[in-house]
């Protein structure tokens, strides 16, 4: 069984320096969705007008390897560094 949580009140979630333990100034995408389940398990991000739907263990923008989603957090990577951010829609 999946779970989905996504906002609808309108409001756009963007991330904070805070939400990284590396902040590039290139990751500048807002967290759309969260698709959490034992397969199929995915993120939806918005930039300049796009959404990219990244599926765990695929790229985003052929860049950023999405390497974990759990309820609490969501980690990409690149180069060798991980960007932790704080998962908004998790299921309190």
């Amino acid at each position: 069984m999946s779970l989905f949580y996504c906002k609808t009140n309108g409001d756009k979630t963007s991330f904070n320096k805070s939400d990284f333990k590396y902040s590039p100034a290139s990751f500048n995408y807002e967290l759309a969705a969260v698709r959490l389940g034992e397969s199929n398990t995915s993120v939806i991000v918005k930039k300049g007008g796009k959404q990219y739907v990244v599926q765990l263990n695929e790229l985003l923008e052929n860049k950023y390897k999405l390497v974990k989603v759990n309820n609490d957090i969501i980690i990409f990577e690149f180069q060798g560094k991980e960007f932790t951010i704080n998962n908004r829609f998790k299921n309190d």
